[in-house]
């Protein structure tokens, strides 16, 4: 009994630690959120606070410093 509960529970356990609530965008130089265009610095403040292991965070924060080292103007 006990084995078919741990079948059970450990995929659900595992599925629920890959959410990170962060949305994935297309193009991280451009992110839009459900279809609403947003600036990357936006992003990063909505999204991102204290999830410093995502890999979309991550993108995002270094296409941000990309675009300020290369003279890139944020889009409005």
């Amino acid at each position: 009994m006990n084995f078919k509960v741990l079948i059970c529970v450990v995929p659900v356990i595992f599925f629920a630690a890959c959410g990170d609530g962060v949305p994935k965008l297309d193009d991280v130089h451009n992110p839009k959120v459900d279809g609403v265009r947003i600036t990357m610095l936006q992003f990063l403040k909505k999204y991102c606070p204290g999830k410093v292991n995502s890999e979309t965070c991550i993108s995002v924060g270094k296409a941000m410093e990309y675009d300020f080292m290369h003279g890139v103007a944020p889009k409005p």
